[in-house]
Formats: structure tokens, C-alpha cells, sequence
């Protein structure tokens, strides 16, 4: 009986014992209770950024990620949503806590998930965003969670910066498209005619040289928004190198029209002056003979009407080159005839696109690729525009 109890004794005395190491082995309930940036100021969290998580129960949840021997990746949650291809640190746990390092990365694979997070800033969140973060394993949800981060959506001295300098373009812009032919028709050198051309006088605005200034603007603004958020300068996609060439060739395209037209009325107006000058010559003769022919004062009659005539197309001519601003939507919308459905067709549709280019930009930080469809109706626009421009009159 005896030996019985000392038996008992020990076994008891043995399973007091090894309680406690069942108790260190096993963590308590899985918590993220704080996350911070790893280098430099911790309070600034931006891209690109290795930032720390700390985890309570960090034992249990390193099992977990590895139940039933298969192994399951860790992934960051950020306002519950799940980051991925994120490079990731394991650190060494301490008691119940473990580090896990992060580096805060905008790829392909997580494009959509940052989109969400810093895609169409506003009010309290401009500059600044807080978020919660997590932990979890992939495809699952995320760890509970006490810890939150202040991320700096935009940068405050570089966005100030970039807006003054903004500012500066569009003020040099507008004050050089309104007092100088920057976007105007190209000036026409009257100098083979004798004629000086006035200093003062302003040509009509170029709806070519309009779109391609319109283009050029947004794609700026929007290059360095995008760049300000996502520190990425690889922004350019084809669309966009299409939309420039568009505009670019347009633009080009116009000013080569105009100025063969204006060739051909200077060597117009200059053939009508040389008949002018025979038919006054004509009529110098006529007026000399004395005593004057039956004949003469109907062939004087007949040279006065013909010089009139030629004076008549010489100035209508002259009008041609020599046209001045009507207004801004008066020039690009309208030439002789009034307005054309061609100039307002291209005009719109310039509109329409760069709207919904700025709401892209705005709401999911990238410049929209425009397929080669969009791009079609874009040169077609384009293409339309320049071939009306040939028989397009301007006076």
C-alpha cells in the first residue's frame, strides 16, 4: 500500500511540474498592438517605407500560419484590405510577441488594393491618411487590431511647391496665349506685298494649337499628381504617347495648311497686282489719246470696271490674311462660313476624353491607357478637322 501511494505521489508531484512548461509553450490571443516606421521620422509613413508590426501571441500565430503542415503566407492589412507581394521580415519573438517588418511597395500585383487606399483624396484625408493595421494569413481575414499608422498620402512641401509651380505655367500659359500668337494662327509675313504687318493686331485662335496646349496641360498636372502619391515617374503608357502625337500632328498639320493657303493668296495677290498695273497702264493710254476715238470712252469704261474688279479681289485677299480674333470660341468654332460641325465635333470630343482622363487620374492614380479604339475616334476627329481645313475658307 505503501509503495501504491509513493507511486501516486510522484506521478502527481511530476504532472504539477510540467504544467507551467505546457503554459509557456502556448501564447495567448493573436493581437496586433502597434506598428511603426522602422527608419527615419516614425511618425511619416509614405511608399516605399519598411515599416514594423508588432504581434501579441506571436507564437500562435506563426502555428497557425503553418497548421496542418502546410505552409500559408503572412500578408499586411491595411484598413482590412489585404497588401500583397510585399517583402516581408520575420523577426525573432520575445515571450509572446513577435516583429514583422514590411516594405510598403506599389506593384502590379497590388496596383488595385493602393488605388483604393489613396485614390480620390478629400477633405480631412488629402494630405494625411490614418489606417488600421493588421496581420493575417493570405486569404483569410485579418488579426484583431489596436494599432493604426498616419500615412502621408502627399507631401505638403513638395505639393505646395508643385502647385506654385503649376500656377507659374498656367499664368504664362494664358497671358501668352491671350497677348501673342502662342496659340493663334501663324502670322503672315506681308513683306513680298509691302505691307507692314501691324504689331498690335492678334490672329485668331488655332483650335489645333488649343488641343495640343490642352493635352499638354493635363498630362503635365496629372504626371506630377500621380508622382507626388506614388513616387513613380514611369507613368507614360502608349494612349498617352498616342494622344500626344495626335495633338502634336494636328497642330502641325494645321499650321502647314494655313501657310500654303497663305503662300497661294500672297502669289495671287500679286499676279492680280500685275494686272492691276497693266490695266492702269491701259488706261493712262487711253486717257492721252486727243482728239479721243469713237471707240475710246468704251474702252475706258471697260478698263475703269476690270481695275475696280482686280482692286476688289485684292482686298478680299488681303481680308484673308490679314484676319484678326474675334473671341475664343468665336475663332476655333467658326471661320468665314460661320460655324462648323467639324470644328465643334473635334472641340467636344477633346472635352469629353480630357474629363474622363482627370476623373481617372483623380480616382485611381494612373494615366488611362486609351485603347487603340479610343484613339481611332480621337485621329479620325483629328483627321476630319484637317481635311475640311483644306477648301475651309477665311474670309
Amino acid at each position: 500500500m505503501k509503495k501504491l501511494f509513493t507511486v501516486l505521489f510522484i506521478l502527481l508531484s511530476f504532472t504539477t511540474i510540467a504544467a507551467p512548461d505546457s503554459t509557456e509553450k502556448s501564447d495567448g490571443p493573436i493581437q496586433v498592438v502597434s506598428a511603426w516606421k522602422v527608419n527615419g521620422d516614425k511618425s511619416k509613413i509614405e511608399l516605399f517605407d519598411i515599416i514594423a508590426v508588432k504581434v501579441k501571441g506571436f507564437k500562435s500565430f506563426l502555428n497557425k500560419a503553418n497548421a496542418g503542415g502546410v505552409k500559408r503566407d503572412i500578408k499586411l492589412f491595411l484598413d482590412g484590405r489585404q497588401e500583397d507581394a510585399l517583402p516581408m521580415i520575420i523577426g525573432e519573438p520575445h515571450n509572446d510577441e513577435g516583429e514583422l517588418q514590411f516594405t510598403l511597395e506599389r506593384n502590379k500585383t497590388n496596383d488595385a488594393t493602393w488605388t483604393a487606399l489613396l485614390g480620390s483624396p478629400e477633405g480631412n484625408n488629402f494630405f494625411v491618411r490614418s489606417m488600421d493595421v493588421s496581420v493575417g494569413i493570405d486569404h483569410s481575414y485579418p488579426e484583431s487590431s489596436i494599432a493604426r499608422i498616419n500615412f502621408t498620402r502627399i507631401d505638403r512641401p513638395w505639393f505646395y511647391g508643385c502647385v506654385i509651380g503649376l500656377l507659374i505655367y498656367f499664368f504664362v500659359l494664358i497671358y501668352a496665349g491671350k497677348k501673342s500668337n502662342l496659340l493663334r494662327n501663324p502670322e503672315v509675313d506681308l513683306s513680298a506685298l509691302n505691307i507692314d504687318t501691324d504689331p498690335n493686331a492678334l490672329a485668331p485662335f488655332s483650335l489645333g494649337k488649343v488641343q495640343m496646349a490642352f493635352w499638354f496641360s493635363i498630362i503635365l498636372s496629372s504626371f506630377l499628381f500621380i508622382w507626388l502619391i506614388t513616387d513613380n515617374y514611369d507613368l507614360i503608357t502608349p494612349g498617352i504617347l498616342g494622344l500626344i502625337g495626335i495633338s502634336g500632328g494636328t497642330a502641325l498639320g494645321a499650321t502647314v495648311i494655313d501657310n500654303n493657303k497663305n503662300e497661294e493668296a500672297i502669289k495671287k495677290i500679286l499676279d492680280l497686282q500685275q494686272q492691276q498695273s497693266s490695266v492702269q497702264a491701259t488706261l493712262s493710254n487711253l486717257r492721252a489719246i486727243n482728239p479721243p476715238a469713237p471707240a475710246t470712252a468704251s474702252d475706258i469704261l471697260f478698263n475703269e470696271n476690270l481695275e475696280k474688279q482686280i482692286a476688289k479681289n485684292i482686298d478680299h485677299q488681303l481680308k484673308a490674311l490679314q484676319l484678326h480674333t474675334q473671341g475664343f470660341l468665336q475663332d476655333i468654332l467658326t471661320d468665314a462660313n460661320g460655324y462648323n460641325f467639324h470644328r465643334l465635333q473635334m472641340f467636344t470630343w477633346t472635352l469629353v476624353l480630357g474629363v474622363v482622363f482627370i476623373y481617372s487620374v483623380w480616382s485611381a492614380l494612373t494615366m488611362p491607357d486609351f485603347s487603340s479604339t479610343m484613339l481611332a475616334v480621337q485621329g479620325l476627329t483629328s483627321g476630319t478637322y484637317l481635311g475640311f481645313k483644306f477648301p475651309e475658307k477665311q474670309a
